[in-house]
């Protein structure tokens, strides 16, 4: 619910903003990227979908490249534009491309590491206390959540062991000073 309430709305907000998209075309523009998010099927209908998705975000934003050339306002599409335009960058497919990857990559994965973190805080009330005490903390809890949290599911960041470790019934042994990268699933 958070997701679907607050994070997603949010962060969509954020990148419709960077990017320069009117208010009134973030719905579709969530629609879109929604679209785009679909796991490897066989399914002809669902890719489809997909395809559709890709091709009416890639067209929106060439429309709205040709606008910021023409009217060029503070945001990333305007700046993306006038540097193509002086010769030295990006095509505009390129920056129709780029900014779908801006969307995509900062949009799902942001929001779900948004909801991963609060649901690891509401699971450890003691860290959740301390924040809401000190503020201050804030910058290094989110540090840490990213650390802790896998951002897919069943991946971990590397860590490093701290000392010889053997996992019982199994023949895997790290060393200390040995990169490890636990499989969470």
């Amino acid at each position: 619910d958070l997701v679907e309430a607050l994070a997603l709305p949010l962060l969509i907000r954020m990148i419709c903003e960077l990017l320069g998209v009117p208010a009134e075309d973030h719905a579709g523009f969530r629609a879109w990227t929604a679209g785009l998010m679909v796991e490897a099927a066989h399914d002809t209908a669902v890719l489809e979908r997909a395809l559709a998705s890709w091709q009416n975000l890639q067209g929106y934003l060439l429309e709205l490249v040709e606008a910021r050339r023409s009217a060029p306002a503070d945001d990333l599409l305007s700046a993306m534009t006038l540097e193509n335009d002086a010769g030295d960058a990006l095509t505009d497919d390129e920056i129709a491309t780029v900014s779908v990857g801006l969307l995509v990559g900062g949009f799902e994965t942001t929001a779900h590491m948004i909801g991963k973190s609060l649901l690891w805080l509401f699971q450890h009330p003691n860290h959740l206390a301390a924040l809401r005490a000190d503020l201050g903390l804030v910058p290094t809890a989110v540090e840490e959540l990213l650390r802790h949290i896998p951002l897919a599911g069943g991946v971990s960041l590397p860590f490093i062991a701290s000392e010889d470790v053997e996992l019982p019934g199994a023949s895997a042994r790290s060393e200390a000073g040995e990169y490890v990268m636990p499989a969470l699933a």
